[in-house]
């Protein structure tokens, strides 16, 4: 009830956006139960647990607690003023008929997982600053929303072997690789990676030895192995030794050489089975098996 009448009174009374007041008070709140129980859970036959809310808790205005109030100010501005903000929060609300008012409801649903998903799980590791390699139409909002990364822009040759060895971990969130030069040229240059479990890197990070795999959308796990090496140098090290030494036979003639005997494999293994009516691939197929 009490969670309601504050919400009620942000959305009705102060006009701040619903889904915002709701946010905002459920951090609030989790943020006061663990001030409160200090980090330990409270058994509701604890007579004395309602005491604490007698002291004293208003403290210094730490940055911390300054960058929280000014993101959700942020955010409120974004979902009221903008309309690419507008068009977030209806595709929230109603999909259908975001969707029928001509709002690019899929365009809008991945991006917001990838990029709020991926720049909320980073923005609770201690120590580090991330570094976006690449460019794109996204870049500009990109770094609107995270002002203290480092955007390097399209990078070649030198200069991206430079920035790629220069990482202390190379996280790769794609959940659509295939081949996976990205993560390739990380262990090659002796960076340990974090990539998604799914595609490509799964055949190229050797787990808990060159880097970590995580389930593809599962953002906490991503973020925990990305403290667990930044916290680790030692382990850093290691899995940076390994990672090179992974890739140490992976030239482009090896990969190429490697490539063509599977072709030679699945030849030999339908050589008997006749090429199958299928346009152009029968008539390739047909002139494989017979050279």
């Amino acid at each position: 009830l009490l969670v309601g009448v504050i919400n009620a009174f942000f959305v009705a009374v102060i006009g701040i956006n619903s889904f915002i007041a709701t946010l905002g008070t459920l951090f609030a709140l989790r943020g006061l139960a663990f001030v409160l129980s200090n980090e330990a859970p409270v058994s509701l036959a604890n007579k004395d647990a309602g005491s604490a809310f007698g002291q004293p808790l208003i403290g210094p205005l730490t940055p911390r607690i300054l960058i929280f109030v000014l993101v959700f100010i942020a955010i409120q501005i974004f979902v009221s003023r903008v309309k690419m903000g507008r068009e977030f929060f209806a595709v929230g609300g109603n999909r259908q008929a975001a969707r029928d008012a001509g709002i690019p409801v899929n365009k809008r649903i991945f991006t917001g997982f990838m990029i709020s998903g991926f720049v909320a799980a980073l923005a609770g590791v201690p120590g580090t600053r991330l570094v976006v390699v690449g460019d794109g139409p996204e870049r500009g909002r990109l770094e609107r929303l995270l002002p203290g990364a480092h955007f390097t822009g399209m990078l070649h040759g030198t200069e991206l072997a430079t920035a790629m060895a220069s990482l202390d971990v190379l996280v790769s969130t794609s959940e659509t690789e295939t081949f996976c030069q990205v993560v390739q040229e990380g262990l090659a240059s002796g960076v340990p990676v974090v990539a998604a479990g799914v595609g490509g890197p799964v055949d190229l990070v050797d787990h808990s030895r060159t880097g970590w795999l995580y389930p593809a959308g599962d953002l906490a796990a991503m973020a925990g192995f990305v403290r667990d090496l930044t916290g680790d140098e030692s382990k850093r090290a290691a899995f940076g030794r390994a990672a090179r030494r992974a890739v140490d036979g992976r030239g482009w003639q090896a990969v190429c050489s490697q490539l063509v005997g599977h072709y030679a494999t699945a030849i030999e293994r339908h050589a008997g089975v006749g090429p199958q009516d299928i346009g152009l691939l029968h008539w390739t197929t047909r002139r494989m098996v017979k050279g």
